[in-house]
């Protein structure tokens, strides 16, 4: 009786420690510390869009979309295929809240390099490298002694996010734009005409 009383006071402690073991291990292994997210270049023209290229980045679970750019970016300077971007120019610029008060900083991408192999001769590959940057013109007309109308046209880019095939609303910055796993980041450059 004494002997089973031992047997089973160890049979007990030993329960106890791997139920104790097994939640420790499952509570270490719970959360997802990166995330995937692809990140697409596109070219936008008045008859449609063009897909340049596309690569799925893994980032980190708390990432914005600004972090998963630099990475793909990172990743295509050590690509030795075609097509490629590099070069990337960013525009820093203040972010203001409703009261006009500067809450921090924002990234403007404002232009890259795109290269292409346009062929091969003897000595290597022909590379075409087009510049996609930001520029265009702004007119303004008076149209009273206060008031103006004007219209801008250029080419720039702009950021688009999905989940799936559903857009996800963005803030105006890649900085302040939080991602989940599988969204896709669309970097589009684009002809704009705003008239006002």
């Amino acid at each position: 009786m004494k002997n089973s009383k031992k047997l089973i006071a160890l049979v007990l402690a030993m329960v106890m420690i791997f139920a104790l073991t097994a939640s420790a291990l499952a509570a270490t292994n719970s959360t997802n510390d990166t995330i995937q997210v692809t990140v697409s270049i596109i070219k936008r023209y008045p008859s449609g869009m063009t897909p340049i290229l596309s690569e799925t980045v893994t980032v980190p679970s708390n990432a914005t979309a600004y972090n998963a750019v630099q990475v793909f970016l990172d990743s295509q300077a050590t690509k030795t295929t075609y097509p490629r971007v590099s070069d990337a120019v960013w525009k820093v610029v203040p972010v203001v809240d409703e009261n006009g008060s500067t809450i921090g900083q924002g990234h403007a991408l404002f232009g890259m390099n795109l290269k292409t192999k346009e062929g091969t001769n003897s000595f290597g590959d022909i590379v075409k490298t087009e510049t996609l940057g930001s520029h265009g013109t702004t007119v303004t007309t008076p149209t009273s002694a206060t008031d103006t109308s004007g219209t801008y046209t250029g080419d720039d880019w702009i950021f688009e996010l999905y989940n799936g095939y559903m857009p996800v609303e963005v803030d105006n910055y890649l900085d302040y734009t939080p991602l989940q796993d599988g969204y896709e980041i669309s970097l589009i450059y684009q002809t704009s005409n705003i008239s006002w």
